[in-house]
């Protein structure tokens, strides 16, 4: 932001432009009360008048500018530094958007503001450096002249399109006098001087910035005391889940890897009748062919234990992820304020995936290496299924969380899948058996 109110600095160095302008007197004047001295003519009186007057609301105007930007970059800076260090207080949702609204503040006071300061040391240029010739030319020394003094009608407290009107007030007595007696001041610089005051009159919005920003700001306190407030509620919800997610993301691979078993054991047993088949259209010997009539007897028990497998997968997915009020997400109240969170969960559960993982791997997802790996996986779920002391038990204090619902919901889950488990492994050591009989037979 810094970088971007560098307009601000230009507008400083134009604004020390006025101090080298050959301001002859330091009081301003009533043109009607002016009288000339020593013979200076009356006239010239009137348009040194005037430009002093001009050159007083210039002044007041830049200042008036320069400083309420200052208060901005102030306000600005307290705001950085009151920003929380917190990665998880900043992931607030509402921390997010409370600071996405100060960001826009910032975005328009760089750009309003910008234009403005713009406008403004062009204003100061054109008028200082153009009445600095008409002032040589036209100016008498300000000694000859009489002005009452005269600090004007405008009260320290006047906003921005006030102090724009009394300069531009002053511009046009200024252009008037030099219109009448042929300073050439006033066909040069009028046209760009009130095109100027009218563009900067377009930007008086900027000046409600400030007050939108220590606003907008406050709004950012507020956020970030009630994420604090929150923090270790949500912790707790993250860690619940994290630890119901990781459990059942076991009990989850456990289904896969018996979905791959099961369509291997159908797979195989199609390949087995497709070679009775071959044989019987071969004319071997009857005797050969009896013992693998009865083999769809195992791709029915196979197939069953496919699709059971394959349901309670979708159940433990459907439970986990959502879809319905009741799953595990929307009982914990998970939203965007938890998403950084659950990024944690994610090692947590590597260690108890790696057995299964590595099968998968290593093509030992099948009826032959069943038997191999079913005593890790009945340890694997002997670590799983107690949940009694998962949920915490200030789970009660948490806001919108059912506790005694979640409870049961995750005891039901795990009792179910358990049942299923025990009569998919079931199943499918019967066909495996079936379809060694057979085979051998």
């Amino acid at each position: 932001m810094v970088c971007a109110w560098r307009s601000a600095v230009l507008l400083l160095a134009a604004a020390l432009c006025l101090g080298v302008c050959p301001a002859r007197g330091a009081a301003t004047r009533t043109v009607s009360d002016s009288d000339p001295e020593d013979g200076a003519p009356q006239w010239e009186c009137w348009w040194l008048s005037a430009w002093l007057g001009a050159l007083r609301e210039l002044k007041s105007l830049n200042k008036f500018y320069v400083l309420y930007f200052q208060d901005i970059q102030s306000v600005y800076r307290a705001y950085v530094t009151m920003l929380s260090d917190d990665e998880e207080v900043r992931n607030r949702k509402d921390v997010r958007r409370t600071r996405a609204a100060v960001q826009h503040i910032v975005d328009e006071v760089r750009a309003s503001g910008g234009r403005l300061g713009g406008l403004l040391k062009h204003s100061t240029m054109s008028w200082c450096f153009g009445t600095s010739s008409s002032m040589h030319d036209h100016g008498p020394d300000a000694g000859k002249c009489k002005f009452p003094r005269h600090e004007g009608n405008l009260s320290r407290d006047a906003g921005f399109a006030d102090r724009l009107d009394a300069l531009r007030d002053e511009t046009d007595e200024l252009l008037r006098v030099s219109e009448q007696h042929g300073v050439r001041y006033y066909d040069r610089y009028a046209k760009r001087l009130h095109e100027l005051y009218r563009l900067a009159r377009e930007e008086d919005e900027f000046f409600t910035l400030r007050k939108q920003m220590r606003e907008a700001t406050r709004s950012v306190r507020k956020a970030q005391a009630a994420a604090e407030k929150q923090k270790h509620e949500l912790g707790d919800r993250v860690l619940v889940g994290c630890e119901v997610e990781r459990k059942l993301s076991v009990v989850r691979e456990i289904f896969l890897a018996l979905r791959h078993v099961a369509a291997d054991v159908v797979n195989r047993e199609a390949a087995l009748q497709e070679r009775v088949a071959a044989l019987r259209n071969s004319n071997a010997a009857p005797e050969t062919l009896v013992a693998v009539t009865d083999t769809r007897d195992t791709q029915r028990m196979a197939e069953q234990a496919e699709r059971e497998a394959r349901a309670a997968y979708n159940d433990l997915m459907l439970f986990i992820r959502g879809g319905n009020q009741s799953a595990l997400h929307d009982q914990l109240g998970y939203s965007e304020e938890i998403a950084v969170g659950r990024e944690k969960c994610v090692d947590d559960i590597q260690d108890e995936q790696a057995l299964l993982r590595d099968a998968a791997m290593r093509g030992q997802y099948s009826f032959r290496k069943f038997e191999d790996w079913k005593a890790s996986v009945e340890s694997l779920w002997s670590k799983v299924k107690n949940v009694d002391s998962i949920v915490q038990p200030h789970c009660h204090e948490w806001k919108g969380v059912k506790c005694d619902e979640l409870v049961s919901q995750i005891r039901e889950i795990v009792d179910r899948s358990d049942q299923v488990r025990a009569k998919v492994e079931d199943e499918l050591t019967s066909a495996s058996l079936n379809f060694f009989f057979f085979f051998f037979v």
